[in-house]
């Protein structure tokens, strides 16, 4: 009977490196797919906050501008709608009023589950959201 032991030591335990390097490459890929998911939601949340807060701050409309014909957001006001809006998502952005328009960003971290693993502990996403207000009634 012939004995078909392999005789030759050297590459013994060679496919355990292999199969380990295989695991950590899924194991990367699967954060990416699964983060990757998280970081796509936390954009699409940044930006339907930011449009929010900008109709909320869009309704702020100045009085003196008002009386004189013209339709101009009061700052200080569309700003605190904007703040206030954001305030329940526990978020803070940035208000930019320009004559009848604001214009809100919002950026947060968002905490990373799998990528964590590897040293990727946040990621940061922002949304923004622009508002004009308009003259006549609402439709």
């Amino acid at each position: 009977m012939t004995d078909y032991r392999f005789e030759d030591q050297r590459e013994r335990g060679s496919v355990t490196v292999f199969v380990v390097g295989v695991l950590m490459a899924l194991m990367v890929m699967g954060g990416l797919v699964f983060d990757g998911g998280t970081i796509i939601a936390g954009h699409r949340e940044a930006d339907a906050e930011a449009e929010g807060a900008a109709r909320a701050a869009a309704e702020q409309i100045s009085t003196s501008a008002l009386h004189s014909g013209q339709t101009e957001l009061d700052a200080v006001q569309a700003t605190n709608a904007a703040d206030t809006y954001l305030d329940q998502y526990r978020h803070t952005g940035t208000v930019v009023v320009t004559g009848d328009s604001v214009t809100v960003t919002v950026s947060y971290p968002v905490t990373m589950q799998v990528l964590d693993l590897f040293g990727i502990k946040t990621k940061t996403v922002s949304g923004t959201g622009t508002a004009t207000a308009v003259e006549g009634p609402v439709p």
